[in-house]
């Protein structure tokens, strides 16, 4: 059974994940084609560089922001690492069940140095689904930040 914290565990986990796993294929040049593209009028919108005819997918994904050459593909990449360990400890958070170091120790290690760098990754990324992520790890820091704050106070009150 899941407590009041964990039941959020499962939704927590799978905003990562997906969010990489699209990240990840935009980058590789993977990106979802429209159904029906062939036939669609704004086929060449959705490939404004490539055409969609022919030709390499970085050139069709560049259109839609994963940018060319290796160092964007570097940049890409690092970004999407950057934004991930903020999403673990808040996972990690909510699948513990002892909230009682929620601001010692590697939590406030990833609030110190990875919550600024979802910043920088908001400013270098050309990809939108990293900067969803990064975001979202910023609001994950945030609420984990604040509720570790309350429990210390409650802990305070108590004593």
């Amino acid at each position: 059974r899941l407590t009041d914290r964990q039941r959020y565990a499962p939704v927590v986990a799978s905003i990562p994940l997906v969010l990489t796993t699209q990240a990840l294929a935009q980058v590789m040049g993977l990106g979802a084609v429209p159904a029906s593209s062939a036939s669609s009028p704004y086929y060449a919108n959705y490939y404004p560089i490539g055409g969609g005819g022919g030709g390499s997918h970085m050139a069709g994904m560049a259109g839609r922001g994963a940018g060319t050459g290796v160092v964007q593909l570097l940049v890409n990449l690092g970004a999407i690492v950057l934004t991930l360990p903020n999403h673990a400890s808040f996972y990690l958070y909510l699948t513990s069940h002892s909230p009682k170091d929620v601001m010692h120790g590697a939590s406030m290690f990833v609030f110190l140095v990875f919550t600024p760098l979802n910043l920088l990754v908001l400013l270098v990324t050309t990809l939108d689904s990293v900067r969803v992520q990064a975001v979202v790890g910023i609001v994950f820091a945030c609420i984990q930040f604040y509720t570790g704050r309350r429990i210390q106070r409650r802990g305070m009150m108590v004593l």
